[in-house]
């Protein structure tokens, strides 16, 4: 009986709201226009709470004006003007009563409805939101109608509502006004008679309203992590049978007798539910605000800890089924999905673990628009061959990846029934990543500063502050990474940097970068080593050029510019020895960074270790000035054989075997000691020099330089860049 009566109820409230809305508009002429032209759209009728009397009903809908459906232009152009003068009509607090007149003339039932604002006009639409109170009146004609569903023979109902309206417009009082409207419904729900016959199959139609779900079926079972909803729901959605058990109700019924009701209450019967299988119910999944996580050093190869993560935010649109015409929302979702590029898997995505989602449904009621945020979820990559091609192509392509998402979610979803989790639900989606731009492209990393934190006698530490530019929108963290710092294919030292954080756009880095060829290459690699530094010191420090490519392409030679190659090697992630197998396939080509403290990254001009000369004829000598690159550390230049020369005409040569020092950079520039010259005294390069007596010359210097810096010792062959300007002296 109660379900009944919910039904008779909700039938109830919708004519309560029907005439309201047509009720408000008088003499006949605007009476006819008001029941043509309203458009009453019901969005929600629910059921707050049962009370003594009755219900207490949430009624939700929108009144629309539309004098296009009035039939009498004469009536349809009063209307229009009168509602558009009235602009809008008020009512107070008023009492709609309802009756059936099929079933005689008590009343079924009161309403509430409260004080009401309607606007009018054309084309105009008002939102109404209240809570009524809905009076039962007479038991005897519920019974009937009770009855006379239960008996199938409930067709089409009649409901009638009478309604004294005190109507208002602006400051016009429109008096009282008896508004009687009658409307006919068909019934929500029918049953059918159940005739049993010997030895015969019976069809059986039941239908009912549920009201909400008891704690035991939306409560997780001992030793299991799903409730019998869950279970429910899950088979259902992949397509497999349930059994439904029916028993007759607890409720008495005060037309069937005792023993009946003792009787069925006895009996259970096992009823098949069919499932229904949803395929490819995610129809879009997409990320953003992506931040890789890559593993801690100490992490076990092979381990949970040794797996990158990914934190990001999730978007997936689920194509909702037919069957799921109720309002339903999402609170929390997890997932574990198989990730595949061109149809071989290559690695898994691991959500096990509850993520606060969001949703929202589409405009057609079809889909449900979900948004959840992963954090530090482990992407576990178990092909790596294939992940390999999948870098290349986003470093490399230039065009986007588009990876295939596949494997199953629990949803944890909110209906007006309860809250309860739908697990295991299909999901398969496309992924697609954005390429990196061009190599050519990317901006240059800019060093800031270049500091000496410790030497040997064949190793040099430093520091490196650098400017980079992250022109994807992914976000990176890297606790350690160590990398091969070549040249020419040579291994002259390494780099590593710490608790790193990458963030999109400009980022300030720390890099800890040892030079060291003779450890890595033994004599070869120091000679190699030995002739970048000289390059280096002589000016040739700058390359226009940024080079990320495969190491197993061959790239042209970018002239006598001093570069330095970045590779990854077998050890770069510890914890990742497979990952790093595919990240030494890429290098990265840089310009070398220039030494000291810059200020002005930007600046493309060469600094000069000798900035200027001073040429003695008399005393066969010559000192220079010297700019010293290293803010915090001296120089000792050890022996020095030297040669000047004017347009390729030799001057004259300098050997000096006394170790004198150059100050640090921020002290200054350097006046060295005058250094015992040897002229080319028939040479045109002297004949030049005598003429400039008493004002410069240009001068190209050579010279093969012991040096040292601290602990640490080489020979390097300095050749100028371009020429000094030399004044020449008696």
């Amino acid at each position: 009986m109660r379900w009944s009566k919910l039904i008779i109820l909700v039938l109830l409230c919708t004519g309560v709201v029907a005439v309201l809305s047509i009720g408000l508009f008088v003499p006949s002429a605007t009476a006819q226009y008001a029941r043509e032209a309203v458009v009453l759209d019901v969005s929600n009728l629910s059921i707050e709470s049962f009370t003594d009397h009755g219900v207490r009903a949430r009624i939700q809908a929108s009144v629309v004006i539309d004098a296009s459906r009035v039939e009498s232009h004469a009536i349809r152009n009063l209307g229009m003007v009168g509602t558009w003068l009235a602009r809008e009509v008020s009512t107070k607090e008023s009492k709609v009563s309802i009756y059936l007149p099929d079933y005689g003339e008590g009343v079924f039932g009161t309403a509430t409805v409260p004080a009401t604002v309607l606007n009018i006009r054309n084309n105009q639409i008002t939102l109404i939101d209240f809570v009524s109170e809905v009076e039962t009146g007479s038991l005897d004609i519920f019974r009937r109608v009770a009855n006379d569903y239960l008996n199938g023979g409930l067709g089409l109902v009649r409901v009638r509502g009478d309604v004294d309206l005190a109507l208002k417009s602006g400051l016009f009082r429109l008096g009282t006004q008896r508004i009687s409207e009658e409307m006919t419904f068909e019934a929500a729900a029918e049953t059918s008679r159940l005739l049993v016959k010997p030895k015969t199959d019976i069809d059986l139609d039941i239908s009912a309203v549920i009201r909400n779900l008891p704690d035991d079926l939306i409560t997780t079972c001992p030793r299991s992590r799903k409730s019998p909803i869950d279970n429910f729901l899950g088979s259902y959605l992949h397509g497999n049978y349930s059994t439904v058990y029916v028993r007759g109700s607890d409720t008495p019924s005060s037309d069937m007798p005792e023993w009946l009701l003792e009787f069925l209450r006895s009996v259970t019967i096992p009823l098949p539910f069919p499932g229904h299988k949803f395929d490819n119910v995610v129809k879009s999944f997409s990320l953003s605000n992506v931040k890789f996580r890559l593993p801690d050093p100490d992490g076990k190869p092979g381990s949970p800890e040794s797996a990158p993560r990914l934190s990001a935010s999730v978007g997936a649109v689920v194509q909702l089924p037919e069957e799921i015409n109720f309002p339903i929302s999402t609170k929390r979702l997890r997932s574990i999905a198989n990730v595949s590029y061109e149809g071989k898997e290559f690695g898994s995505l691991n959500l096990h673990k509850w993520m606060l989602a969001t949703s929202s449904r589409s405009d057609d009621g079809k889909q449900l628009q979900i948004k959840a945020e992963v954090d530090d979820a482990p992407l576990d990559v178990t092909d790596y061959d294939v992940f390999e091609k999948v870098v290349g192509k986003l470093v490399f392509g230039g065009q986007p990846v588009q990876l295939e998402i596949k494997g199953i979610a629990d949803i944890d979803i909110k209906t007006n029934l309860g809250e309860f989790v739908i697990s295991g639900i299909p999901t398969a989606g496309i992924l697609t990543l954005d390429a990196f731009p061009a190599p050519g492209s990317l901006p240059l990393p800019k060093a800031n500063e270049l500091v000496i934190v410790d030497t040997t006698s064949h190793t040099i530490t430093l520091r490196i502050n650098l400017s980079i530019n992250n022109p994807t929108p992914w976000e990176a963290v890297v606790p350690y990474m160590n990398v091969n710092i070549t040249h020419e294919n040579i291994v002259l030292g390494n780099a590593s940097v710490t608790d790193l954080h990458v963030l999109p756009g400009n980022n300030t880095v720390d890099v800890l970068a040892v030079w060291d060829p003779r450890t890595h290459g033994g004599d070869e690699a120091e000679k190699i080593g030995a002739q970048l530094l000289g390059e280096y010191v002589s000016g040739k420090n700058f390359s226009h050029q940024f080079l990320a490519v495969p190491k197993l392409i061959r790239i042209a030679s970018p002239g006598r510019n001093t570069t330095l190659t970045i590779r990854p090697h077998a050890n770069s992630l510890p914890s990742m020895p497979l990952l790093s197998h595919v990240l030494a396939d890429f290098e990265v080509t840089i310009p070398t960074p220039r030494l000291g403290k810059i200020d002005n990254p930007d600046d493309d001009t060469p600094s000069l270790f000798i900035e200027s000369a001073t040429m003695h004829i008399l005393t066969s000598t010559a000192d220079f000035v010297i700019s010293n690159p290293l803010a915090n550390n001296k120089i000792t230049v050890n022996k020095i054989n030297g040669t000047a020369k004017h347009n390729g005409s030799d001057l004259g040569t300098i050997l000096y075997e006394w170790p004198f020092d150059i100050r640090p950079g921020k002290k200054g520039k350097t006046l060295t000691p005058r250094l015992p010259v040897e002229w080319s005294l028939d040479s045109v390069g002297y004949d030049a020099m005598k003429r400039a007596f008493g004002g410069q010359l240009e001068v190209h210097a050579e010279a093969l330089c012991s040096v040292g810096i601290d602990k640490f010792e080489i020979e390097l062959f300095y050749n100028a860049s371009k020429p000094i300007g030399a004044h020449v002296r008696f």
